[in-house]
């Protein structure tokens, strides 16, 4: 077993399970959805060309270097604790966003595969968002818990969630985690549905509860584990999760990027598709927390 903490806690080794992997499910699609509808999430292992996700690792990681905050060489990812972000580029989220819609990034989270990949779980074609979410995250940042739902439900609930990492991600440098069993949280679900519909940005989205406490009031566990570059993690709206705490011992950021897909016919939430994207609080990539230099003070990323 693995050590993992959460608001700098550490998370009791009987709290904590392995995310199995469902990639042999890829030979039986109706298998897979049942196990997604079932389980609320799905790893799959090696499903992405690596080296198509450590271009995509590389172009991110050039970026960043090229504004002092990676150290070089670029591709692994050390933070080096400055940065000329401001400086250079004083449009923050200009900056962000040509990042995020870099073509080597984007082969990875709206290429064939990808596509592939997502349509057979939607059991029809599938398209992505246009916004995508690029996290960086320096050591000591986190993703809190939180559902997708209030966030991406606009045009249709029906949506999934890809996280991808860019790289290897163990569980020290605070990959994904999921809560299991959330997606059947009746009291909690009905209250995002809530959250959703009243459509403010004033309302708190996320539980500031530490991730294993929440999952031992729930009698449930926290499921995570050591990503490599080819991974994916695949799960719905209703499926609580966040981020582990980047602990890397060798101050390594966790570069990851998320995406949400869904039936191509279905209604297009005009927030998240288009040349501009404003996303959920129509300010698009200007308010997203990869805007802030990693030298920046921010919990949650």
């Amino acid at each position: 077993m693995f050590e993992a903490t959460t608001k700098g806690e550490r998370i009791p080794d009987h709290l904590l399970a392995e995310l199995p992997d469902r990639s042999p499910l890829l030979a039986d699609p109706a298998k897979l959805r049942e196990v997604i509808a079932e389980d609320g999430y799905a790893l799959l292992r090696g499903v992405l060309p690596k080296d198509d996700v450590m271009a995509a690792r590389r172009e991110v990681t050039d970026r960043l270097a090229a504004v002092g905050e990676i150290a070089e060489p670029a591709i692994d990812g050390i933070v080096t604790g400055e940065s000329r972000r401001a400086e250079l580029h004083p449009d923050l989220g200009a900056f962000w966003k040509s990042v995020s819609e870099g073509e080597r990034l984007r082969n990875v989270t709206h290429g064939a595969r990808m596509r592939e990949i997502l349509s057979m779980i939607h059991g029809a074609p599938a398209v992505g968002h246009d916004l995508v979410y690029l996290r960086v995250a320096a050591p000591s940042r986190a993703l809190d818990l939180h559902y997708d739902y209030p966030f991406f439900a606009k045009g249709t609930p029906d949506l999934y969630t890809v996280w991808t990492p860019l790289g290897e991600v163990p569980v020290t440098d605070g990959p994904l985690f999921i809560v299991d069993g959330s997606n059947k949280y009746r009291d909690l679900i009905d209250d995002v549905v809530v959250a959703g519909e009243t459509a403010t940005t004033e309302r708190k989205l996320a539980y500031e509860q530490p991730a294993h406490k929440f999952a031992e009031e729930r009698n449930t566990r926290i499921m995570c584990a050591d990503l490599q570059p080819g991974d994916i993690i695949v799960f719905g709206l209703f499926t609580a999760h966040g981020s582990l705490d980047n602990c890397s011992p060798i101050n390594r950021a966790r570069i990851s990027c998320d995406v949400r897909y869904q039936r191509a016919d279905a209604p297009r939430d005009p927030r998240y598709f288009g040349k501009d994207p404003v996303g959920y609080d129509g300010h698009g990539y200007a308010r997203l927390n990869g805007t802030k230099p990693l030298t920046a003070s921010w919990k949650t990323n």
